[in-house]
């Protein structure tokens, strides 16, 4: 059975921005100079995001809401890893499934699509990179 951004309860998302910060932890102890939050691909966080996220709480719906746990996510490395170490986040450019977030999409209602100057200005910090993934068959 698969996972849905549907089936995770409110009071346990912020064990997902603590089981970031742990992450990011270990890879600040093991002595990385970046730090990398993957918000594609499909993971948790990147359904959280997409318009495929039917959550009917403040995790889900409009965009602001579907940004939420994202963001709290980044905050709480950035806070752990501090301004001067670079953060980046990677987001995906197109989900490929039909309820997704998909170039026709962002073209015929782009205000419900997620834009890397909507994620910074929310969190009031800018990353130090954006990786995007692009769409297939395309190169960025």
């Amino acid at each position: 059975m698969e996972a849905k951004v549907e089936d995770f309860k409110t009071e346990d998302l912020p064990n997902i921005v603590k089981d970031h910060v742990a992450a990011a932890k270990r890879a600040l102890l093991a002595g990385f100079d970046f730090l990398e939050i993957h918000m594609a691909h499909a993971y948790v966080l990147s359904s959280f995001l997409s318009r495929s996220n039917k959550r009917t709480d403040g995790y889900g719906g409009r965009l602001d809401n579907r940004m939420k746990l994202p963001i709290e996510v980044y905050q709480a490395v950035r806070n752990l890893a501090g301004e001067g170490f670079p953060v980046g986040v990677r987001i995906n450019g197109e989900d490929f499934v039909a309820e997704g977030n998909t170039s026709p999409k962002a073209r015929s209602s782009p205000g419900d699509f997620l834009s890397w100057e909507q994620i910074t200005s929310v969190s009031r910090r800018a990353v130090d990179l954006k990786m995007h993934s692009p769409r297939r068959g395309k190169s960025s």
